[in-house]
């Protein structure tokens, strides 16, 4: 088998596993929970995101500082 056809093969697998899990998702009788627990996962990850972001802005203006008194 060719890589490329490995690779196509993957990505439908993977596809369809995401495809499965959205539609039991929706279909369960525990969507709500589960949707209230994914959005409590993402909001926490969105905040480390944006902590880290910050970090790295006020490192990089740190740099900066340093450079410009040389």
């Amino acid at each position: 088998m060719k890589p490329d056809s490995a690779k196509l093969l993957l990505g439908l697998a993977i596809g369809a596993a995401i495809g499965a899990a959205f539609v039991y998702v929706a279909t369960s009788d525990k969507k709500e929970e589960w949707l209230n627990e994914f959005n409590e996962i993402a909001q926490k990850a969105k905040e480390g995101f944006n902590k880290a972001v910050a970090q790295v802005k006020q490192k990089g203006a740190q740099a900066a500082e340093i450079i410009a008194e040389e």
